[in-house]
């Protein structure tokens, strides 16, 4: 467990991802490296409850789409869509549930188990949100039954949605690229379009470029001294 949070540490703190299996959605939360070893704890109970709370009331308000006396092919597929939602919204808050309690001492090992899990949950938890979306919207469709009225909810969703994906490319893409580079490559393909745009405004050509530049300044800051055991290639035994 010692050398798998090394190495994946390591990789984070690199833009050289050649031969490297990507880290995934934990990559979010790798930051939490660079904060003195007392305060690592204290980041998982923030995302942990923020990830709760705004995974209760998105299970409750999808819960509310789900009509199981629907017969028509459009009420069928919003009620499969609203009912996933429901599913991925649950397992969201028991991964962060569990990534309090994976972090109960502040080393990085128990640290990057933490990340891992907490990953998983931002994972179930953004698809479960845009799950949600989607079946609001084929909801308001349904409940129109064809009238002008669900066209426009319709309308409004599409606008939306497009709106969303403009404003993550905008800024969390744009201004944070580093944890972006260490995602898979369905993430890569799905989001190609956010990519190129915050490579146009940033001014950049890549994305690797961007991160090469946060990385640079994430470095330049004061380095715990367990984390910087770690980025010299010495932390392969037991990190405390």
């Amino acid at each position: 467990m010692d050398v798998m949070a090394c190495d994946d540490i390591r990789q984070f703190f690199s833009t050289d991802l050649s031969g490297k299996a990507p880290l995934g959605f934990a990559a979010f939360f790798f930051d939490v490296f660079l904060l003195p070893p007392e305060r690592r704890p204290q980041r998982f109970w923030v995302c942990a409850e923020v990830s709760i709370v705004s995974g209760g009331l998105l299970l409750f308000f999808a819960s509310t789409l789900v009509d199981n006396q629907v017969t028509d092919n459009l009420g069928i597929a919003a009620t499969s869509i609203a009912s996933l939602a429901v599913l991925m919204l649950v397992v969201s808050i028991i991964f962060s549930t569990v990534s309090v309690i994976a972090v109960s001492t502040p080393d990085l090992t128990s640290v990057y188990a933490g990340c891992k899990i907490i990953g998983w949950a931002f994972l179930f938890i953004n698809n479960g949100t845009i799950l949600s979306f989607v079946a609001f919207v084929l909801s308001g469709l349904v409940k129109a039954n064809g009238a002008l009225v669900g066209w426009i909810v319709c309308g409004m969703g599409v606008a939306l949605f497009a709106t969303m994906n403009i404003f993550f490319g905008l800024t969390h893409m744009a201004l944070l690229p580093l944890p972006h580079i260490h995602q898979q490559g369905w993430y890569l393909q799905a989001f190609a379009c956010n990519i190129a745009l915050s490579n146009y405004v940033m001014g950049r050509k890549s994305l690797r470029e961007g991160a090469d530049i946060q990385l640079t300044k994430m470095l330049a800051g004061p380095i715990p001294e367990d984390l910087r055991v770690v980025l010299d290639g010495d932390g392969d035994a037991k990190v405390v």
